[in-house]
């Protein structure tokens, strides 16, 4: 089947399907001919989130990675592959050539997850930071974007490597390897993972980080991998406030993920549609200031306020919307195939 040459996309946000013309004998199809952003404006956002990492460990082992801060205040996500336990003389290489110390927050090796905080710096400036996306709405075909430090290019030229491809696969990784040990579900991409990327973002099309790049692959597909943010982001919440109401079982629904900044604030990642939240008109990037009205500034404050209320319950809630107070009240409802 022989289709339409590549072609400006109309609608401004939407990824265009089209088919080329046959090339080498083979129908070649274009999945991606345009998504939300150009590439380059996507990684002109993301980069300053994106940190070189290098450690030592045992008898002067040098370990070398990538890391991306997911916090204001300097919480960096990465691997043990990067950061292996109980290392030692831990430094950050931000964007415009500063080196910083940061300390081991979280190490779990099942998920081969790190965190790290970067110690206080004397300036008040907060870091840029990447938000996390949802691993759960990946499909295949989708553009994907990995960066990193890859040969040590952070350190080295002060710049930040990137790969572009698709999102290739989703399936559950079985092997394990010398330099991996990981088992699991994974995402597969296209887009290069060179040596120094692993610990890195795997960001999708609305630059939001679905998954940590990951040194573990397939041996029938040779392809680069990453650990789903999904299934990190529970770890992550034992560092960093973090809830979704889909995920956890409250007595009543309200529909929303949240996540706590710099432990001073709580803003909503995304609005679960339909639901209590959607109806009511909350959306992404709000801030809850208040909720029943107690001050709201941390994740556990939240979490008390949704065990303490049922079906059919109001939950008044006092937003901060780009500067402008909001009051929003929901009905909520229970958990249910309507919902989810």
């Amino acid at each position: 089947m022989v289709g339409e040459p590549w072609s400006r996309c109309p609608n401004h946000g939407r990824a265009e399907y089209k088919i080329l013309p046959m090339q080498l004998g083979l129908p070649f199809i274009a999945l991606l001919l345009c998504e939300a952003e150009h590439p380059k404006s996507t990684y002109e956002k993301i980069v300053p989130a994106v940190v070189g990492i290098t450690c030592n460990h045992g008898h002067g082992i040098e370990y070398f990675g990538t890391g991306t801060i997911i916090d204001p205040k300097g919480l960096v996500v990465t691997s043990v592959t990067v950061v292996p336990k109980d290392a030692r003389n831990i430094q950050i290489y931000v964007q415009g050539g500063s080196v910083l110390k940061a300390k081991t927050a979280l190490w779990n090796e099942e998920k081969e997850l790190v965190l790290l905080k970067i110690d206080p710096r004397k300036e008040a400036k907060d870091f840029g930071y990447l938000r996390l996306g949802d691993s759960d709405q990946i499909q295949i075909g989708m553009r994907a974007m990995t960066l990193g430090n890859a040969f040590h290019s952070i350190e080295a030229d002060d710049q930040v490597a990137l790969g572009e491809g698709i999102f290739s696969g989703v399936y559950v990784l079985r092997e394990m390897l010398d330099q991996s040990k990981y088992q699991g579900r994974v995402i597969e991409t296209t887009a290069h993972v060179n040596d120094g990327m692993d610990g890195g973002p795997l960001i999708d099309a609305q630059g939001e980080l679905v998954g940590v790049l990951c040194l573990n692959y397939s041996l029938s597909r040779w392809l680069g991998t990453a650990v789903p943010i999904n299934e990190l982001k529970p770890l992550i919440s034992e560092v960093r406030g973090w809830l979704s109401d889909q995920q956890e079982d409250f007595p009543a629904y309200v529909g929303v993920e949240v996540e706590e900044l710099g432990g001073v604030e709580v803003r909503i990642l995304r609005v679960f549609a339909p639901s209590p939240a959607s109806a009511a008109g909350l959306a992404p990037g709000d801030r809850l200031v208040g909720a029943q009205g107690e001050s709201l500034d941390s994740v556990k404050t939240l979490r008390n306020i949704l065990s303490g209320l049922k079906v059919g319950d109001s939950l008044r809630v006092e937003v901060d919307r780009g500067g402008l107070p909001v009051r929003v009240e929901l009905r909520l409802s229970r958990k249910s195939r309507r919902w989810i």
